[in-house]
Parts: C-alpha cells; sequence; structure tokens
C-alpha cells in the first residue's frame, strides 16, 4: 500500500471525508516522491504481489493529479499488478494517459484496476467539496471498463444510520459501468473523533461499534471499533446476486476474483457475501 503521503504540513488529505480512518489515529505515511515510492518497492519486490494506491490519502485529488499520474506510470515498471482508488474525476488529459496505462498493463499481462469511490447520493456532508458528483463518478467507473482498466465500484463504508436502500441504489447505478462491487465496514477510533464527525454530517447519532480490535491492514496497535451494517450489507448482496455482479466486502477476494483464481462470491457455504481477508 502506497501513496503520495500529505499533502501539505497543515493538511494531510486534499478531502475530508468524516469517515476516514485517518481522522483518528490511522498511522501517517511521510511524504514521499514518486522515485522514493519506486526505490521502496524495488528493495522489497519479494514480498507483494499488487500495489494499492492509496490507503491514507487521496493521491489523484487535485492539486496532486498530476504526481499521483506519474506514480501510476512508474509502477508500470515493475511487474505487478495495481489497484487505484480516487474520488476524483480526472480530464481528458489524464483520461488518456490512463487509457495508455491499462494497454501498457494488459500487454504485459498484468491488471490495472481503477476503483471509483460512491458512498451516498443523499448525504453530500459525508463526501463534501471539492468531491465531484456521485454522478460524475459514475460516469468515470464506465470510462474505466471501456478502456479495459479493470473498474470497481466501491461502495464504503455502510454505516448504519443511512438508509440500507441508498446503498442499494448505488449499486443500481453502477451497474453496467462495473466489473465488481465492493462493500465496506466502518472503522471507529476509541477516542470518538470519527464517529463525532458522522454524527455531525448526518445529524444523528451513531450506534456502538460491534468490536474493538487493532485493524487488520496495518501494523499499529491502536484498538478500533469496527462497525457492521448487515442489513444494508445483506441488501447489496442480494441486489448484486440477482443483478449477476460479484460484490465482496475485502479486496484481496476482488481481486482473486479479477485473476481468475476466486469466485464471484467466496461464500465458503456461508453467506452471499464475502469477508475474507
Amino acid at each position: 500500500m502506497v501513496s503520495l503521503g500529505p499533502l501539505n504540513s497543515t493538511a494531510y488529505c486534499p478531502i475530508k471525508c468524516p469517515f476516514c480512518y485517518v481522522q483518528g489515529p490511522f498511522p501517517r505515511y511521510s511524504a514521499e516522491s514518486v522515485d522514493g515510492v519506486l526505490k521502496w518497492l524495488r528493495e522489497r519486490a519479494s514480498e507483494f504481489d499488487i500495489i494499492y494506491v492509496s490507503g491514507d490519502t487521496d493521491s489523484f485529488a487535485r492539486p496532486r493529479t498530476r504526481q499521483g499520474l506519474d506514480l501510476l506510470t512508474a509502477l508500470a515498471a515493475i511487474d505487478c499488478d495495481v489497484l487505484f482508488t480516487t474520488r476524483h474525476v480526472f480530464d481528458q488529459d489524464a483520461r488518456a494517459v490512463l487509457e495508455s496505462l491499462s494497454r501498457s498493463f494488459a500487454d504485459r499481462g498484468r491488471l490495472l484496476i481503477g476503483c471509483a469511490s460512491i458512498c451516498q447520493l443523499t448525504h453530500p456532508a459525508l463526501e463534501p467539496r471539492p468531491i465531484p458528483s456521485p454522478a460524475a463518478r459514475f460516469e468515470q467507473l464506465a470510462w474505466y471498463k471501456s478502456v479495459g482498466i479493470s473498474s470497481v465500484l466501491t461502495i464504503r463504508p455502510f454505516i448504519r444510520t443511512v438508509a440500507p436502500t441508498e446503498y442499494v441504489e448505488i449499486a443500481r447505478l453502477g451497474l453496467g459501468g462495473c466489473d465488481v462491487v465492493l462493500g465496506g465496514d466502518l472503522y471507529l477510533d476509541e477516542g470518538g473523533v470519527i464517529a463525532d464527525k458522522i454524527e455531525r454530517a448526518l445529524g444523528v447519532p451513531l450506534p456502538p461499534s460491534d468490536d474493538l480490535m487493532p485493524l487488520d491492514f496495518t501494523e499499529d496497535d491502536h484498538k478500533w471499533g469496527i462497525s457492521h451494517a448487515e442489513h444494508a450489507e445483506r441488501l447489496v448482496s442480494d441486489f448484486c446476486q440477482e443483478a449477476d455482479i460479484p460484490f465482496f466486502m475485502r479486496s484481496g477476494p476482488l481481486v482473486d476474483f479479477l485473476r481468475g483464481t476466486g469466485t464471484q462470491r467466496e461464500t465458503g457455504g456461508g453467506p452471499a457475501y464475502d469477508r475474507g481477508a
């Protein structure tokens, strides 16, 4: 998992999603140049088989769009699949770069996976300006697919106080424009910073989280509350099953599916949605 790190000394990320775990005690990456990221990855080439961009900040949102694209271009030199996620909407010049990268990855038999993050339709304070509209991001999702980028509609996080039908509607609007749908749980810090920001954005209190444990995608020891919006999860899963679109709750099984080594839903005899690592 790599990124460009903090935007500057006063703003870690160009956008301020109230539910984002970097609002809490999530470990902050250090600022790094594209060359520095590439050097770090090459020194650890045996330790990974996919690169995620970004995990802590949106490396493609303005004013760093060009740097984010430079990072993706540099990563194409590493023989590895790459997944990137953003709420930014690219202009035509940026799309020309991405289309060229898509061909380059395909020629080497590697995946370039583009995730468009959309988590609300009627609660704009959850995705505040300058985040583009959901409609613009749905259009970009379909564009990814049209140029051969593996297209993922990322509906993260599911929040209990948002109507589950809103998440189903997001999935419905993404049909035809995506290869896979990815859901996700809400992570809440012990200090209540993230819960407070979400409650302010939605105007209603959040129910308590289910679990308290360290996150499994960082080596940090801070404990987090994991909030499972099971009703929303079930409705989206059922909708995707009926629409014959793959649905996962974690990115690992999603990548396996796109590689042709996993199933649409890794049920293990259980529910029709994935909770794998």
